[in-house]
């Protein structure tokens, strides 16, 4: 997977491709009212990204397409994701200044963090969510 920030709509485009099909089948794309880098892989074959609006878009690898979308979203846009190396534990930062950790194998809110007057943006890699 591969994405980039068009400066052209804003949006955050993907390529996804598969190596082993690579011959036989196109790379599928994506576009998304998004942040690249709120975007994270989980498994082989979905990746979660926030969105501008605030929600959390699951979708598919193999389809390009989204799947679900998480419940109870930010209020603003989400500006980073990290998943905790297990993936279960999923945290969300937002311009809304919370940041939400989600239980991800149920994909449901387990708590709401407040207490920021600005935008939480982080910078904690997965190996440190164990």
């Amino acid at each position: 997977m591969a994405g980039a920030q068009s400066s052209h709509d804003a949006a955050a485009h993907y390529i996804v491709f598969d190596l082993a099909t690579l011959n036989s089948e196109p790379p599928r794309s994506l576009a998304l009212d998004a942040v690249v880098d709120a975007t994270v892989l989980f498994g082989r074959h979905e990746a979660v990204t926030g969105t501008r609006s605030g929600q959390l878009c699951v979708w598919s690898l193999r389809s390009g397409r989204p799947a679900r979308r998480l419940a109870a979203g930010h209020e603003a846009a989400v500006t980073s994701l990290v998943l905790s190396k297990d993936g279960r534990i999923l945290v969300s930062t937002s311009a809304d200044c919370t940041v939400k950790l989600w239980d991800f194998e149920t994909e449901q809110l387990i708590r709401t963090l407040r207490g920021h007057t600005d935008e939480v943006r982080t910078t904690i890699q997965t190996h440190c969510l164990t």
